[in-house]
């Protein structure tokens, strides 16, 4: 076995990563390290299983797995921008801007973009440029990171209860739909959300610390702190939201089929059924995807050490986790070919904005006239103050 060390990273959303190292110490085993998204303390433990390396993958599997991160993570990526980008446009036009769940899934769209670039695309650069990763490069620039991470990324589950809360009053509280379901409302407990995140995932910053391998919490003996909180922050990042998800999804189900959702007080309430339907998918798939890696990464911080001599059960349990980190790096990406497939008056919406782009050219000439307003402003003031100071101003 050669003693030099070889890495196969498979960044699924940034967040995900399953390496392979060839220890040169244990020059007969490999080193087998892995961390996962929306399941937690994300990147807190690290768990070192010692297994023969035929017994993992063979070369061919290794290869597979190297070219999969090197050519399809970069177009998933592109995927999932176009998506969101052209989401956050369409809701963002005049027919749907007024509608709470728009803003909270255009918020969800923003989110989705910095998940995709800065925590996938930077990884997968540094992947593939064989450079450091941003959360490598100094101790506080890995406290930092890790803060950051964990506010952007575990946003999107918190927004996706947001959106179901919200239907939920639009379905079994028509008549408080005027007051709860409006967008101020919604921004309000956005920020809510993130100001909530802020404060969970403050102690990311005297947690983590830059170690030999990485970017990982120090864990002392007896430091209830860092036994403790993982598991708190847990609860908030994953346990909760998933459990208030299930309920609020069912309820919502039991309302579509028990409700009337047309009759409001005021016919500008009134949303499109088909749009409560796609975003009642968007949040099941949601579920769907993200409990498998949850229940996962329960198993294997509870794993007895006497399982790891189990090789094959070992190298199933690392397939598993790498089909669930799959999974859950799909959530970013799919939104927008939800409400495409199931929404028409999204299509409808998304319709009348790319042909008023690509068509007529209105957007581009907006803009155009956007900013020549500003210039010719700028210099319209700058005159009137020249003339004013000369008239005024003995020179």
């Amino acid at each position: 076995m050669p003693s030099i060390t070889n890495k196969i990273d498979y960044m699924a959303n940034g967040e995900t990563s399953i390496r392979l190292e060839m220890d040169p110490v244990h020059t007969n085993h490999t080193h087998v390290t892995n961390t996962y998204p929306y399941i937690s303390w994300n990147n807190s433990q690290i768990y070192n299983y010692y297994l023969p390396s035929e017994e993992i993958s063979s070369e061919n599997q290794m290869h597979i797995a190297l070219v999969f991160h090197t050519y399809f993570t970069p177009i998933f990526i592109i995927i999932g921008a176009v998506g969101n980008t052209l989401t956050i446009f369409t809701l963002h036009r005049k027919n749907m801007c007024n509608w709470s769940i728009c803003y909270y899934v255009t918020v969800y769209a923003v989110g989705n973009i910095f998940v995709l670039f800065l925590a996938t695309g930077l990884a997968w650069v540094s992947s593939v440029a064989n450079i450091k990763y941003v959360s490598d490069i100094s101790d506080w620039g890995c406290k930092l990171w890790q803060f950051i991470l964990r506010v952007m990324t575990y946003s999107g589950i918190w927004l996706v209860v947001a959106m179901m809360i919200d239907q939920y009053i639009y379905l079994w509280h028509p008549f408080k739909v005027g007051v709860m379901c409006n967008v101020f409302m919604a921004k309000f407990a956005t920020v809510m959300i993130f100001v909530g995140l802020i404060v969970v995932s403050v102690h990311s910053m005297w947690t983590f610390e830059l170690l030999p391998n990485g970017c990982y919490i120090l864990h002392t003996p007896n430091d209830l702190h860092a036994l403790i909180w993982p598991w708190v922050a847990v609860s908030f990042y994953s346990f909760i939201p998933i459990l208030i998800l299930i309920a609020l999804i069912m309820l919502n189900i039991c309302g579509l089929f028990l409700k009337n959702p047309r009759k409001r007080s005021s016919a500008q309430l009134q949303l499109p059924v088909d749009f409560t339907l796609s975003v009642l998918i968007l949040a099941t798939l949601f579920v769907l995807f993200v409990t498998p890696a949850t229940v996962i990464h329960i198993i294997e911080f509870t794993l007895p050490v006497s399982w790891l001599n189990h090789a094959d059960f070992m190298q199933k349990f690392q397939t598993a986790k790498i089909v669930c980190a799959f999974l859950v790096s799909l959530n970013p990406v799919i939104g927008f070919y939800i409400l495409v497939s199931v929404s028409s008056k999204f299509r409808s919406e998304l319709h009348g904005f790319t042909s008023s782009c690509w068509q007529e050219g209105s957007c581009f000439r907006r803009f155009t006239q956007i900013y020549e307003m500003q210039v010719n402003s700028n210099g319209s003031s700058t005159q009137l103050e020249y003339e004013h100071y000369s008239e005024t101003t003995p020179l």
